[in-house]
């Protein structure tokens, strides 16, 4: 059994809902952070980084499902991260 999936993948097997219990506290405000503002509901960095990256004529859901893709968006991710944790300590 292959138990390695990409993020899109994981995100599907989820229902397509990343609920609050399912990170812990630093986990969550970073999401809420990078990912959407839960306040506002305004999309925040994720969404301008991956649309920077990928060409997403018709929409961001044509983007491939790859793991050249996955390994990038992780890697922007973490530094982006590693910025947030130092501004947020």
């Amino acid at each position: 059994m292959n138990t390695r999936c990409t993020s899109s993948q994981l995100y599907r097997q989820l229902g397509g809902v990343l609920a609050i219990d399912l990170l812990n506290e630093n986990g969550n405000k970073f999401a809420n952070y990078y990912y959407c503002n839960l306040q506002s509901g305004e999309y925040q960095e994720y969404l301008y980084h991956f649309m920077e990256q990928f060409d997403c004529n018709p929409s961001i859901y044509h983007v491939e499902d790859s793991w050249d893709n996955y390994f990038y968006m992780g890697q922007a991710i973490d530094s982006e991260y590693e910025h947030w944790l130092e501004n947020n300590r």
